[in-house]
């Protein structure tokens, strides 16, 4: 609603079209590119943030594209969430970017400034940057500049409301999951280590930054320091992650950031993974939902095109009526028309993520060797099972095939059992669940599922599908590397009632994990599981197993 019109300007305002700014006292930061001031459109009375750009500022033509770049980029996203960009505008002299106003400023200023954010307000903040996050994701968008000072803070019914913003370095990929950066841009303390050390990257890099960030909200300080990047990447790589005693932080939480924050990219959280972790997974059901939709269908997909492709001489023939632009590879709209050829009811986003997943190098294309990997993975090699798998590894693989046996379990029904998120793949959490039911001596740690998982994980998703389970079940049952009883048959492919195995019956969260302890009485070699009520102890020798 249109308000009576300001009175006249005053010699320290300015006015751009409809916006009004004060360039003395209404300054609210400076960045690389421009300086932002509080301003009031003078027909609404609505407050704005207006983004000054200096076209003497810009340095060359890439510092330009930089900015428009940032512009169109904001302009393709609408989320509560993600800042809103409201009008743009050009002089002779400036650009002026019109953005929505936040009361509280940036989250960096609140942490180290005014000390108005605590530890109490990192939920908050994980909940609302993760939500930003499901439209970046959707529409295949890096940030790459992920720091408090980018975090920008409203305060509305006092609740606090995090906004994601600064654009200015973020960027439109093909492929979300594996596409490959170069690079090297951002703010030091929350650059991943691969960026610090000029490595190729990926998305996961945005990972990195934000459970760094949680890491801060929570401690109020960063967990690596260094004088240089040099220092600061040492120190990432030489000292282990700590949690200080102070305050007292939800075990949960501590898997979050811990795995958020692996040094390796292949050890550290893949998006959907994120996104199921229990800390927040009942925050993002529907996110969840539509990812699990596009990855059913992709099984359908794989599984389709497996029955109907008998060798590999008739891929290669459908392969090449499907490239129509004779390139070797196959490009976005080429494989569109592909998918949606042989289902119609596929929609851009389901056709977008099955594409992403036959793009295993991140190149924007499907090239032949990738199409044929995806429909004919090669199961892992019996060299690389010996190189990878230590000898704990190898006896709860061993045990899990012999209870399968033992039990006459079907594989199927005991798979669905712990895949509790429905949606035919174990995630690290998942097969950590399963596989602690056996670990009666406590050996397994969550970087032992992720060894695990790399060894038999054949389409590189960071998870167990139901088929590489199997896989997995077979390669332990027949490889000379177990000594597994061959008269007894594996079942497979039954689905047939499980037979209660008390050991696998109950599940139990990485909460409970945590807050478990594992106590071998050597007098009666019984296993007792202490809980914090004691009532609700059990005594795993009743399994006589």
């Amino acid at each position: 609603m249109n308000q009576p019109p300001l009175g006249k300007l005053k010699t320290d305002e300015k006015q751009i079209e409809s916006y009004r700014y004060n360039f003395k006292k209404g300054k609210l930061g400076k960045g690389a590119y421009g300086t932002v001031y509080k301003g009031m459109n003078i027909h609404t009375r609505q407050n704005v943030a207006i983004k000054l750009v200096r076209k003497s500022d810009m340095k060359d033509v890439d510092d330009e594209k930089q900015l428009l770049n940032e512009i169109q980029i904001l302009k393709s996203l609408k989320n509560p969430n993600i800042i809103e960009i409201i009008d743009v505008l050009q002089t002779e002299n400036n650009y002026y970017i019109i953005l929505e106003y936040c009361n509280h400023g940036d989250l960096e200023s609140l942490i180290y400034k005014t000390h108005q954010i605590t530890h109490e307000d990192h939920f908050q903040f994980l909940i609302d940057i993760l939500t930003a996050f499901t439209t970046l994701i959707k529409q295949g968008i890096m940030h790459r500049d992920l720091k408090p000072a980018n975090i920008l803070v409203h305060i509305e019914n006092n609740r606090k409301i995090f906004k994601l913003g600064d654009f200015g370095f973020a960027r439109q990929i093909s492929n979300y999951k594996n596409q490959i950066m170069e690079s090297k841009v951002g703010t030091p303390y929350y650059m991943s280590p691969q960026i610090l050390n000029g490595q190729q990257y990926t998305s996961k890099s945005d990972i990195w930054s934000i459970g760094l960030m949680l890491y801060q909200i929570i401690y109020q300080k960063t967990p690596w320091l260094g004088r240089s990047e040099s220092e600061l990447l040492y120190n990432i790589v030489h000292q282990n992650l700590k949690f200080p005693d102070q305050p007292i932080v939800n075990e949960l939480c501590k898997d979050f950031i811990l795995n958020c924050l692996q040094i390796k990219e292949e050890n550290r959280f893949s998006w959907d993974t994120l996104y199921r972790h229990p800390y927040i997974s009942e925050y993002f059901i529907k996110f969840q939902m539509q990812r699990t939709n596009c990855q059913k269908k992709l099984f359908y997909i794989q599984n389709y095109l497996k029955q109907k492709i008998p060798n590999v001489d008739t891929l290669t023939q459908i392969f090449q009526k499907v490239d129509t632009s004779g390139d070797q590879q196959l490009n976005l709209d080429e494989f569109k028309c592909f998918i949606q050829y042989l289902d119609n009811s596929f929609n851009d986003d389901d056709v977008k993520y099955i594409f992403d997943e036959f793009d295993k190098d991140g190149n924007g294309y499907v090239d032949f060797e990738e199409f044929k990997q995806y429909l004919y993975p090669s199961p892992p090699k019996k060299a690389k099972l010996q190189r990878s798998l230590q000898k704990k590894h190898m006896i709860i693989l061993q045990e899990l095939s012999n209870l399968i046996q033992q039990y006459n379990m079907s594989p199927r029904q005991l798979f669905r059992k712990y895949d509790t998120s429905n949606n035919n793949a174990l995630d690290k959490q998942e097969l950590f669940a399963l596989l602690k039911k056996i670990d009666l001596n406590n050996q397994l740690q969550l970087e032992d599922i992720e060894t695990i998982i790399s060894v038999f994980d054949e389409n590189d998703d960071g998870e167990i599908q139901f088929e590489e389970f199997k896989k997995c079940l077979q390669m332990i049952h027949n490889d000379e590397l177990f000594t597994i009883n061959s008269s007894k048959k594996m079942i497979l492919e039954t689905d047939e009632k499980i037979q209660t195995v008390p050991q696998l019956n109950k599940k139990i969260s990485i909460e409970q994990l945590h807050n478990q302890k594992y106590i071998q009485n050597a007098q009666n070699q019984q296993m007792i599981v202490l809980q914090t009520n004691p009532q609700i102890s059990f005594n795993l020798c009743q399994c006589n197993i």
